[in-house]
């Protein structure tokens, strides 16, 4: 039997789990709508920046964040998409 404490435990963990989830929905909503990503463009962005956070230092949802940056700035789909791996890989050896 789970004890009220391990109970707690799991609740926070789950609500965590879908709030990450959630914030990274939202950045790559953000990157699709400033970027004007399409279809596939916005596939590759999205599968990109879960690939970036599984492989780095950095969560997907902060990798959605910089892209949101980047589409801000004018970068489009194609440029956002070429310029993330330098991006963060530059962040973690300026560190």
């Amino acid at each position: 039997m789970i004890s009220k404490k391990e109970s707690a435990y799991q609740k926070t963990y789950w609500i965590g789990i879908l709030k990450m989830a959630g914030d990274f929905e939202q950045g790559m909503n953000r990157v699709k709508a400033l970027s004007g990503a399409t279809g596939k463009q916005f596939e590759k962005l999205e599968t990109q920046a879960k690939d970036l956070g599984a492989t780095t230092q950095f969560s997907a949802g902060q990798v959605a964040d910089a892209m949101g940056f980047l589409a801000q700035s004018g970068f489009t789909a194609q440029e956002i998409f070429e310029a993330m791996p330098a991006t963060v890989f530059s962040d973690i050896w300026m560190k």
